[in-house]
């Protein structure tokens, strides 16, 4: 059993959708963390994220103007790691920055619905679970 986490590692994908929107399952997962924990992120996680933001594709969901603005609206949760720590160990190979970042930020677990991060749950220690079992902590 996962007691309540107190730092977390939120996946580029949730934070997506939740932007996308804003009355979406991911969206809850997101106002949980910032509600109930630190949501740790790292310059490469915060521009990753930035940058999947930016892509046009997603105009036809939800405005640059309002997309952006959620993107501030998360900067004032989120608890800025410096990583030192390198990994390579997940299937797809962009997802080890999630996995660093955890390990650097001490986190208590990450938040994904990636396979590719899932199947290694836990990943030195830190439970690698789903949105879903995340509510129901």
């Amino acid at each position: 059993m996962i007691e309540k986490p107190s730092r977390v590692v939120i996946d580029t994908n949730i934070f997506l959708s939740a932007i996308l929107n804003q009355d979406s399952f991911p969206a809850r997962v997101v106002e949980k963390a910032i509600l109930s924990s630190q949501i740790l992120q790292s310059a490469e996680t915060w521009a990753e994220l930035e940058d999947v933001l930016n892509r046009e594709k997603f105009d036809r969901y939800r405005s640059i103007f309002d997309r952006r603005r959620y993107f501030q609206y998360l900067a004032e949760f989120m608890h800025e790691i410096s990583v030192l720590t390198r990994v390579s160990v997940c299937r797809d190979p962009k997802d080890d920055k999630l996995l660093e970042l955890a390990m650097d930020g001490g986190a208590d677990l990450i938040i994904t619905g990636d396979k590719d991060l899932l199947v290694l749950s836990p990943f030195e220690g830190i439970p690698i679970i789903t949105p879903l079992d995340y509510l129901a902590l």
